[in-house]
């Protein structure tokens, strides 16, 4: 039947055609992303349509020339992981065997994750994606897949990160770093301490016994009361420490200078 010849209300889309947001940080996020992949990331006009492609003959990954950042970012993410854990030759070495639904599944499996991880929800693009390749799957073949998934996204949410630190240092850019004591710290005897017990105790408050939990760039207008705000009261999703609290440092690099504060009670 032609659609012309039905009635009854319109049929549900599957998904959206683009996931259209902007991206904090885009630049730096994208840089970290190129970091992680094995191969190198180019962009390109892709004539049959895709979104982005991981070229097992050549050896790299081609992303869709001006999408917008959050689809860009995604599919990067994807095609990384089918670079990692897809790549024809690494697969015929290892005797792993793996068909288009399971690859497929992996790898936006992983770019949800991975995304999610830093404040960025792609449910409406990814779990369309996900249920349109996994429907005809037993549970018993998708559970096989989630360690791999796990452990993928977990080794490239720790790349990007590491790789976001690297580049505010050598930017020399406006940034904060968040410091905390480790359950293991010299310090922690004065862990959630005040200033004044600190030094009443005699206790000499070192960089060295901190552990750095958190950096970012340094946003126009933020303060130390907004930071202890945004870290108690609605925490970035890549914050992986405790709530501010006493004990703790804020480092603010401002203007070619950094200052260190002791969070007081």
């Amino acid at each position: 039947f032609d659609l012309s010849q039905t009635d009854g209300d319109p049929l549900p889309e599957l998904g959206v055609e683009e996931l259209s947001a902007s991206v904090e940080n885009y630049e730096i996020f994208m840089e970290a992303i190129r970091s992680v992949a094995p191969v190198p990331v180019r962009f390109d006009e892709i004539s049959s349509g895709a979104k982005g492609y991981y070229s097992n003959t050549e050896k790299e990954i081609v992303l869709q020339s001006d999408m917008p950042e959050l689809q860009t970012m995604k599919t990067a993410v994807h095609e990384t992981a089918h670079a990692i854990l897809h790549d024809r030759d690494i697969m015929q070495a290892q005797g792993i065997q793996k068909d288009q639904m399971t690859r497929e599944c992996e790898a936006e499996s992983v770019a949800f994750t991975v995304l999610s991880h830093f404040g960025m929800d792609t449910s409406e693009y990814s779990f369309p994606y996900i249920g349109g390749w996994s429907s005809s799957r037993e549970m018993k073949e998708v559970r096989s897949s989630l360690d791999t998934i796990r452990k993928t996204a977990s080794e490239i949410i720790d790349g990007i990160e590491n790789s976001m630190r690297e580049q505010l240092l050598e930017r020399n850019a406006d940034r904060y770093e968040i410091y905390q004591i480790g359950d293991e710290s010299p310090a922690r005897d004065y862990k959630f301490m005040g200033l004044e017990y600190t030094q009443s105790h005699g206790f000499a408050i070192r960089k060295t016994d901190y552990d750095l939990i958190y950096t970012a760039p340094l946003a126009e207008g933020e303060t130390l009361d907004s930071l202890y705000e945004k870290f108690n009261l609605d925490h970035p999703a890549d914050f992986t420490g405790h709530s501010l609290s006493v004990s703790d440092v804020i480092l603010i690099y401002q203007n070619g200078e950094d200052h260190a504060f002791y969070v007081d009670s």
